[in-house]
């Protein structure tokens, strides 16, 4: 089984991956303050929930979109179970042709995510990666990353909607009911709901047409299950498409070595 740690700007998701399944799944709070033994202690509580020990890994791959907290958390993993932490980016090379302005720039996550879509499909496509932020990768049909797009994610969304007004209340992303809401709690949840639905929807009809053709669409991300089926085009749902990205890039490392 390989450790993977994919630290985002809210958690730290720490999965164990065999044949390119996810076994078990568990989420550390990303805090910039916890110290290498702090995450050391969560990633070993997450074992003991799921009845696992830490030989039972062959090795661990780390992503991060938090630098200060990507070398502590690759200590803490190789502490508990004894094997080298690759860190994609550093350790690891993401073997895709990168057509940005400043290929170094580009968001690990959403790098990985291509590399697992690439190992699963063919190109070209579109990648959704809907958490914190909303993000789309952009695949060519020859395989190569050549744009992107970032977008405040549903929750922020949510957030600022409440915290920047006076009356709107706190409420918890659910289905929405029809988008003709007739109370406050179910028209802010038609707004973000359905209007990230229709973000989703309006960004693949102009890439497609900026493209000259038309792409597969795949999404993933933790409230991507939530707002994918409201959008008119066909969406490849993949909860754990990052996770297997770093299982396919740890493979790569070990027969590189």
């Amino acid at each position: 089984m390989i450790l993977t740690l994919d630290i985002g700007n809210s958690n730290i998701v720490v999965s164990g991956i065999r044949n390119f399944k996810t076994i078990f799944s568990g989420r550390i709070k990303t805090d910039k303050n916890y110290s290498e033994e702090d995450i050391a202690s969560h990633i070993d509580f997450i074992f003991k929930l799921n009845k696992v020990n830490a030989d039972d890994f062959k090795g661990a791959v780390v992503s991060s979109v938090v630098p200060c907290v990507t070398e502590k958390t690759a200590f803490a993993a190789e502490k508990l179970i004894g094997k080298k932490a690759y860190i994609v980016g550093k350790d690891i090379d993401f073997g895709i042709d990168i057509k940005m302005d400043n290929p170094d720039k580009v968001g690990e996550d959403m790098l990985v995510d291509a590399v697992a879509a690439l190992y699963e499909y063919e190109p070209p496509m579109l990648i959704f990666d809907l958490g914190t932020a909303s993000t789309c990768s952009v695949i060519d049909k020859n395989g190569s990353y050549i744009a992107s797009i970032i977008a405040p994610g549903a929750s922020i969304s949510l957030k600022a909607l409440t915290e920047c007004t006076a009356k709107l209340p706190k409420i918890k992303l659910d289905k929405p009911g029809s988008i003709l809401a007739k109370n406050t709690e179910d028209s802010m949840r038609s707004g973000i709901i359905y209007g990230n639905a229709a973000m989703i929807d309006g960004i693949c009809d102009r890439v497609f047409d900026e493209l000259g053709y038309e792409a597969r669409i795949i999404a993933t991300g933790g409230i991507g299950g939530l707002i994918t089926p409201y959008c008119r085009h066909e969406i490849v749902y993949e909860p754990d498409l990052l996770t297997k990205g770093l299982s396919v890039l740890w493979e790569k490392a070990n027969n590189n070595n």
